[in-house]
C-alpha cells in the first residue's frame, strides 16, 4: 500500500498509520521523496520487539536421572515474526540449573521456569513441571499365617502381587507409560518355604524383565512381606458334671495358627488324664 504526505522546510515528516494497518516483523518499510525534479528513497525493516510464546508442559522422568534440558519444558514455540526462528532456552532465575538438578533426586512435582528467546533477544518465561518417578514401587504388607501356609507358589506370587500393590513405569523423552502388568516375582526370600517359616519379614523381589518392557535393563524393588498371627495358644481344661473347670489340671499347648494337635497322643494332656482318674474322677468324655 502507498501512503502519501508533505515533509516541512526542512525536509522532515511524520505519518500515522491507519489502524487497519498492521506492520510485522521483518516487513520492509519504503519511503519515497520527490522535490523538484530529484527524488531519493530509504527502506526500513520492522524491528522484531514482540516476545514468541510457548506451551507449558509435564515433563516426566524417573529418579535420579539426568537433568533435562531446558527446551524439554517447553512446547509449540511460534513467533510473530514470519521469518523462522532459531529458538534460544534457558532456566529462569528462580529456578536456575542448580534446583532443577537438585529436583531429580525428588519424588514428586516441582515448578520449572524456562525463559524462551527469540532470534531478535524477545524473551518470554514458561512455567511448567517436572515429574520425578520411581521407575518401580511396592508396598511392605502383612501376611497372616493362615492366609499364605497352603498356598501353591503361583498362588502366593498373586496374593503377593494383589496386597504389595505394586506399580512400574516407563519412562522416555517425557512421557510416562505404565507397564505395573509386567511385575513378576523373582525372587521370595524364603516366603514360599512354608516348613521354615517364623513370623518376621521376608525381602521379596519384585521386577520388570528387559525382554518384557523393552528398557534396557531390568528394574527391581524389594519389599519386606510380614508373617504375623503365626503362633497360637490351646488350652485344654476339665470340667466337672456341674460344667465348672477344675483347679489345676488345665493344660497349655502351644503350637501354630492351622496346625492339628492330636490330644490322644500329648504327653502333657495324658499326664492331666491320669492326674484327674488318681483324683477320684471319672472321665465321661476325653479325647
Amino acid at each position: 500500500r502507498k501512503f502519501n504526505t508533505i515533509a516541512d522546510n526542512n525536509g522532515k515528516f511524520t505519518f500515522d498509520l491507519p489502524s487497519s494497518v498492521t506492520l510485522k516483523a521483518g516487513q520492509k518499510i519504503k519511503a519515497y521523496a520527490w522535490l523538484d525534479g530529484k527524488d531519493s528513497y530509504a527502506l526500513q525493516t520492522v524491528a522484531d520487539k514482540t516476545p514468541p510464546e510457548g506451551e507449558s508442559v509435564n515433563y516426566q522422568v524417573a529418579l535420579n536421572s539426568p537433568t533435562p534440558p531446558a527446551d524439554k519444558f517447553v512446547k509449540n514455540p511460534t513467533d510473530s515474526n514470519p521469518t523462522p526462528q532459531n529458538f534460544t532456552y534457558a532456566f529462569n532465575a528462580e529456578t536456575p540449573q542448580s534446583m532443577v538438578d537438585g529436583f531429580m533426586s525428588q519424588i514428586g512435582e516441582h515448578t520449572v521456569k524456562v525463559d524462551l528467546f527469540d532470534e531478535a533477544g524477545n524473551g518470554t518465561t514458561i512455567v511448567s513441571k517436572l515429574t520425578v518417578n520411581k521407575v518401580i514401587d511396592g508396598s511392605d504388607f502383612n501376611a497372616p499365617y493362615k492366609d499364605i501356609r497352603d498356598l501353591s507358589d503361583d498362588q502366593l506370587k498373586s496374593y503377593i502381587l494383589e496386597h504389595s500393590q505394586p506399580r512400574a513405569y516407563k519412562i522416555s523423552d517425557g512421557q510416562k507409560t505404565d507397564i505395573s502388568s509386567l511385575i513378576k516375582i523373582t525372587d521370595f526370600g524364603g516366603l514360599n518355604e512354608t516348613e521354615n517359616l517364623r513370623p518376621k519379614a521376608y525381602p521379596v523381589t519384585l521386577t520388570v524383565k528387559a525382554a518384557d518392557s523393552g528398557l534396557a535393563t531390568d528394574i527391581s524393588i524389594t519389599i519386606n512381606v510380614t508373617v504375623v498371627d503365626m503362633d497360637a495358644v490351646l488350652r485344654v481344661e476339665f470340667v466337672n458334671e456341674a460344667n465348672q473347670v477344675l483347679s489345676g489340671y488345665t493344660v497349655t499347648i502351644n503350637t501354630i495358627v492351622g496346625n492339628t494337635v492330636d490330644l490322644t497322643t500329648n504327653d502333657a494332656v495324658q499326664t492331666q488324664v491320669e492326674n484327674v482318674t488318681a483324683a477320684g474322677y471319672d472321665i465321661a468324655e476325653r479325647p
